[in-house]
């Protein structure tokens, strides 16, 4: 091809947008649907399946030498514009692809069956004169387009069982683990010869005392035949709690115990259970676990002892906080742990001050979104904002002052300089206008961006004010109406659920727990029901109400027998999401009182007002009106009455840290403003002051 040849047709590739019909001439058309159908689920783009291109009929010729009319489908994976020049695509016969300049390969498209993908590798199985072998072809990041094929073909029945009968004496091999596991990746092997080598790998995995595929082929096991299961059940359960017993990874531990908590329906392992839990840090889960199946005495003496070291380890949190002392980096897990009044530490940390930095490096450990449970449900920025101290709360969000940059203090600088040289010229006599002029220019960019610079700062400063001072009220109104105990409940609930639930929010416990009520009053057609709106029938053009009617009805029967049959398994089911729901109930309730009982919620507020009762300075005493003058916010003038008997000791004993509660009132007699008021105890008496308005 000559270069101008080459010229027009690279052009009329960028402007030839002729679509043409593919696959006319393809025989499985059956196959050809789900392959489009499995590529557009797994959302491959590029992907040509009805109809291509005119640009790329050339190249898919000159290159795959194949034509667009027999093709199934072919995915376009060129990145500089789409001409067909690689990809992957199929005809009735033969896959094909090549991804990158050096490679091209194809193969019988049915072998695709014999094949699975890992990483960035296609692997076949070959099993020829009782010889097996894996073959593995590179495919890069293109495993999903595989997985399509290879799931569409699974469709196949013919050639599903042609390739399983070929397999079938693989299947009854004795093979090694390795080649066990490798095998049993072949989604076209039936649930039979699935079963047969999961059982394989297990009793492998015992006589040897080779861990390497033990979960794999447990819950594999548990999927394919859950009556093959149960006659491995036991053995399944010792094998691997002695595993558990061994010296292993945390890994490992979590991965081994989920499988004896899957699967020890009887509890015979729960004092294991916990113990595991409670070592990984599997709090919540093991409190659930013990009130699910530990014996009322039992679990009233581990949730009584869990919760004595639960409120241990929160004072040692909070001690090592108000000390700024970095007690995060050797236990990371301390930044979920829920505090006085339910604030979270990175929430404490804010409350009492400390620096930005030691609150970044609480957050920086936080992996995963948590539940704010804190008593009014404050946010960071409303702590922050608390004391109206315009730095911290700029700091906390992270907005610096805008300042000068680099190249504006350099033109300040030369302009320093060329101030002095042109000043000596003018001196001299010697300045010309074109220097003055020049001057003048360069004199007036830093004039405007120093006018630039200061309206951008007061921009800041106006922004910065704003969100201060709208978050500080909304302190100020959460104090005032707390949100209902009712609330942190479910959010507690929330937390022991976990998985449960489809979402984090008060909406998605609301709907979990109306669901298996309306389960628990009738199964049966709850389940039908669910299963009916995830893929409904549809009335067809010409079909009439009463035959669709009886259509609906008909496939409803059909599923009533279908759940009949296994109404006893999703009642256990049932009762164990009724059970959970109880424990998550009764646990938020327990949580509740150490989190938000009277004196938690009492020791909260008067953390979040201590710098304000600092302020507090008692002046002199009235001997005639019995009262003690005193100062409070920034100045103000308050008046206390103490008998004069106790007065000399009140004033010299009192410490504003010692004030046992502070409320947020309305001061009907400012206005209705907010006014903060506390609660101090001296000689089993209780005195009020006032502390500072909003």
């Amino acid at each position: 091809m000559g270069f101008f040849d080459g010229i027009k047709k690279f052009a009329n590739e960028m402007v030839d947008d002729e679509i043409c019909p593919l696959g006319e001439n393809a025989q499985r058309r059956e196959l050809k649907n789900r392959i489009a159908k499995q590529l557009k689920q797994k959302k491959i783009p590029n992907a040509s399946t009805k109809k291509i291109e005119h640009k790329k009929i050339d190249n898919l010729r000159e290159v795959f030498n194949v034509d667009y009319r027999d093709l199934l489908f072919f995915v376009d994976t060129t990145m500089m514009r789409n001409n067909g020049t690689l990809g992957i695509g199929a005809i009735d016969e033969w896959v094909f692809w090549k991804f990158n300049d050096e490679q091209r390969l194809a193969m019988p498209l049915n072998d695709l069956l014999l094949g699975y993908t890992s990483d960035d590798k296609l692997v076949l199985v070959k099993f020829e004169n009782e010889q097996l072998m894996f073959n593995s072809l590179p495919i890069g990041d293109k495993a999903e387009m595989f997985e399509a094929v290879i799931t569409a073909l699974n469709k196949e029945q013919n050639a599903v069982m042609a390739y399983q009968n070929m397999l079938e004496p693989l299947v009854e091999r004795d093979l090694t683990i390795n080649d066990a596991f490798r095998v049993d990746l072949l989604k076209v092997l039936s649930p039979a010869q699935h079963v047969r080598l999961e059982k394989l790998l297990i009793e492998k995995a015992i006589t040897e005392n080779d861990p390497t595929f033990w979960s794999y082929a447990v819950h594999q096991l548990s999927s394919h035949d859950s009556d093959e299961f149960e006659t491995f059940r036991g053995k399944i359960l010792e094998h691997t709690v002695s595993l558990l017993q061994e010296d292993l990874s945390k890994e490992n531990i979590n991965e081994y115990l989920d499988i004896v908590n899957e699967f020890d329906i009887d509890g015979k392992y729960t004092t294991l259970k916990l113990e595991c839990m409670l070592n990984l840090d599997r709090v919540t889960e093991a409190k659930m676990l013990a009130y699910k199946e530990l014996p009322e005495v039992e679990r009233e003496e581990f949730l009584t002892k869990q919760e004595q070291k639960e409120k241990e380890l929160r004072l040692k949190i909070e001690q090592a906080i108000d000390k700024g002392e970095d007690i995060f980096e050797d236990n990371p897990q301390y930044v979920y742990t829920y505090l006085t009044g339910g604030l979270l530490p990175a929430e404490y940390a804010v409350t009492v001050g400390q620096s930005v930095e030691y609150v970044d490096g609480i957050i920086s450990k936080m992996e995963h979104g948590t539940q704010i449970i804190n008593r009014y449900q404050f946010t960071l920025n409303e702590l922050a904002a608390k004391n109206h101290r315009f730095n911290y709360f700029a700091e906390i969000n992270h907005e610096e002052l805008p300042t000068e940059g680099s190249w504006a203090k350099i033109n300040k600088f030369i302009l320093g300089y060329d101030t002095i040289e042109l000043q000596r010229k003018i001196d001299y006599g010697i300045a010309k206008v074109d220097e003055v002029k020049s001057y003048v220019r360069q004199y007036e960019e830093v004039r405007l961006e120093d006018e630039q610079l200061a309206e951008d700062q007061r921009k800041w400063r106006e922004q910065m004010n704003k969100a201060l001072k709208e978050n500080y009220t909304t302190f100020y109104m959460k104090m005032l109406d707390p949100v209902k105990a009712e609330y942190i409940h479910k959010k507690l609930m929330i937390i022991y659920l976990g998985d449960e639930l489809e979402g984090n929010d008060i909406e998605d416990l609301d709907r979990y727990v109306a669901k298996v009520s309306a389960k628990n009053d009738d199964l049966l057609n709850e389940l039908v029901k669910d299963k009916y709106a995830k893929s409904p029938l549809v009335r067809g053009e010409f079909e009439r109400a009463e035959d669709f009617d009886k259509r609906v009805a008909d496939r409803i029967e059909e599923l009533k027998n279908e759940f009949q049959g296994r109404l006893s398994l999703e009642e256990n089911h049932l009762d164990n999401k009724i059970s959970k729901l109880d424990a998550a109930d009764k646990l938020a309730t327990r949580e509740m009182q150490q989190l938000m009982s009277d004196d938690r919620v009492a020791k909260l507020n008067v953390l979040l007002f201590m710098d304000q009762l600092k302020n507090i300075k008692i002046k002199q005493y009235d001997p005639d009106e019995f009262k003690f003058k005193y100062i409070y916010d920034n100045g103000r003038k308050g008046f206390l009455e103490v008998p004069i008997e106790v007065a000399p000791k009140f004033r010299d004993n009192f410490k504003p840290e010692k004030c046992s509660d502070v409320a947020v009132i309305l001061d009907e007699d400012n206005a209705g403003k907010p006014l903060a008021v506390t609660k101090y105890r001296f000689m089993d008496e209780e005195y009020y002051f006032r502390v500072c308005y909003m």
